[in-house]
């Protein structure tokens, strides 16, 4: 009860850069080694501007302990939804990788998608638009950053294709 008592407390801290300070300082949650991932989602909207549908590009960087079959959860459950894995990084502190990942996206102003995924009607949590996040290249620093950060090795690795 107390651990979540404080990890509420950090979320209402108002700057995600002391949120992240907060995080950093003491983990509130038990960690583990896995994988965090990027990953491209390709939708199709309706740009009332334009009249007419376009591509929209959004990104989102996960943990998986089994990226490979994270990829088959996406492709199976998300029909007529494209994925474009890019890559993936090792991580003896997941959560705390990724909460610190977040945190950054949301100080730089980065939006989180609003609507449902089209493909399966879920509301995929933590995909981000990608021009406001930087593109892959920045969401690439941030999680470089703050691997080193942690002391972890950097090494990025593609991420194969799975059928």
């Amino acid at each position: 009860m107390r651990r979540r008592r404080e990890l509420a407390e950090r979320t209402r801290i108002p700057d995600s850069i002391d949120q992240a300070l907060a995080h950093l300082a003491k983990p509130l949650y038990k960690d583990f080694h896995a994988e965090l991932y990027t990953v491209f989602r390709v939708t199709r909207i309706f740009n009332n501007d334009l009249q007419r549908e376009v591509d929209r590009l959004e990104i989102k960087a996960g943990y998986s302990i089994d990226t490979a079959r994270r990829q088959l959860e996406y492709n199976d459950n998300c029909d007529g939804v494209e994925f474009i894995w890019m890559y993936k990084y090792r991580c003896a502190s997941i959560k705390l990788l990724e909460k610190l990942v977040h945190l950054t996206l949301r100080a730089r102003g980065a939006a989180l998608v609003p609507r449902p995924c089209p493909g399966c009607g879920v509301r995929h949590r933590e995909f981000f638009l990608v021009s406001a996040a930087g593109g892959i290249d920045g969401l690439c620093v941030i999680i470089e950053f703050w691997l080193g950060a942690l002391g972890q090795p950097i090494q990025r690795l593609s991420i194969p294709p799975v059928n």
